[in-house]
């Protein structure tokens, strides 16, 4: 928009400023080398734009499924909230948002399985295990940022009664996050 009000305001003003605003030719006839540099950078340039285009639709589509698992925050089966987050962390593995997201998630869906009436132990101990990856996964992506070592260390705390060595290690991701 702002490009196009620009040309826009400059094609209205060239009547009233025909010394500054004067149309200039270049012609390549001639120089072949200058037509074959020409072509390659446009279309070098296409290439890279259109690249930049899939990335940025990638970002927006998991963007779409993260909005479409927030919504259902609290409000339904966490099954289906991680379905719609590991899209979107399919679409944008590289943030640690997406990761800390599918931890929690996970792991609320761990509790759920854990306090129904008969709970499955290996059930609860695969949500825990896939929670513990995820957040494990957000502090490789964010190692700077306090809130993935807390989260890591809320994960340890709940597999306490699967891993005896489970408190050492929320002892040092909550030291790492108080550090941080």
């Amino acid at each position: 928009l702002f490009f196009t009000l620009m040309a826009l305001t400059i094609r209205n003003l060239a009547p009233f400023l025909p010394r500054v605003l004067r149309e200039h030719r270049f012609s390549l006839r001639g120089y072949a080398h200058y037509r074959l540099a020409v072509s390659f950078g446009i279309i070098f340039l296409c290439t890279v734009v259109a690249a930049y285009g899939v990335f940025l639709g990638r970002m927006y589509a998991g963007d779409i499924w993260y909005q479409k698992a927030e919504k259902l925050s609290g409000s339904m089966d966490p099954a289906v909230r991680i379905s719609f987050l590991e899209k979107a962390y399919g679409y944008r593995s590289f943030e640690s948002m997406y990761a800390m997201a599918l931890a929690r998630t996970t792991l609320d869906e761990a509790r759920i399985l854990a306090s129904t009436s008969t709970p499955n132990g290996d059930d609860v101990a695969k949500k825990l295990a896939s929670a513990n990856d995820f957040a494990k996964q957000a502090t490789a992506l964010e190692p700077t940022d306090p809130t993935t070592w807390t989260l890591l260390a809320a994960i340890y705390l709940n597999t306490r009664s699967l891993t005896p060595e489970a408190n050492d290690w929320a002892i040092d991701s909550l030291r790492k996050a108080i550090d941080l």
